[in-house]
């Protein structure tokens, strides 16, 4: 569980037992008609509630679950030993009162506190490298939804560890590889991503005759580009429809 949840349970057990104890000594020093009346418990009360209201408007957002926070670091770290230099310097793992929330290119959804955007794109477009995706890197995402990573020059992956594994991802909707180096050996990997609704592969190496194994069983996929590659034929009618 995020670390917000035990902070804001533990202010909740915290203010109720000031309440107490405030009205505890309110009550010892007030006569037994004021204590019948009600009003002194009842300001306390009132003022713990208010407190702790307060307490929560003030943060609004209560930070990443750790485990998401630990990859998001490790995404960071990959990153970065391919392009030699410190990008993502906002995704702090020295500060310990760095706040998920504030970190740029992430998205968190506010009841949850779980990570549905990833926008990576064009972060490493001019290093010296292509980059070597591990994708299962993003699998402790359970929650993504939306992942961009255009532009990055990926043209590879780690054996066994390719977009394959992201049909794990159950709520996958949106995935943008478009600007990279990708050839047909990716067409393969989408296979199982039964969550996609759009899929961007445009300004890619892919060639030859069209065909995505796989392509028509993803029912929820009502957008796919494939613009400035070298592809021939047409969409299959399922796609046409």
């Amino acid at each position: 569980m995020p670390v917000a949840y035990f902070i804001s349970r533990s202010v909740g057990i915290i203010s109720e037992r000031v309440g107490q104890k405030l009205c505890q000594s309110y009550c010892h020093r007030k006569s037994e008609k004021e204590k019948s009346n009600g009003v002194g418990t009842f300001l306390v009360v009132g003022s713990v509630k208010l407190l702790i209201l307060v307490q929560f408007d003030m943060n609004g957002c209560f930070g990443c679950w750790e485990q998401e926070k630990a990859a998001l670091l490790q995404l960071k770290s990959s990153i970065n030993s391919t392009a030699g230099i410190d990008y993502l310097q906002t995704w702090n793992s020295t500060n310990k009162t760095s706040d998920c929330c504030d970190w740029e290119r992430v998205k968190f959804d506010n009841t949850t506190g779980r990570t549905i955007q990833l926008d990576l794109n064009w972060i490493i477009s001019w290093s010296r490298e292509d980059w070597c995706l591990n994708a299962s890197l993003f699998l402790l995402f359970e929650e993504l939804q939306y992942l961009d990573l255009e532009g990055n020059w990926i043209s590879r992956w780690v054996p066994n560890e390719g977009f394959e594994r992201f049909s794990m991802l159950h709520r996958l909707e949106m995935l943008n590889l478009a600007n990279n180096r990708f050839n047909n050996n990716i067409l393969s990997s989408f296979r199982g991503i039964f969550s996609l609704k759009i899929l961007d592969l445009s300004e890619n190496k892919l060639n030859g005759p069209f065909h995505i194994p796989g392509l028509c069983e993803l029912r929820n996929l009502r957008e796919i580009s494939l613009s400035n590659n070298h592809l021939e034929g047409i969409l299959p009618s399922c796609m046409a429809n």
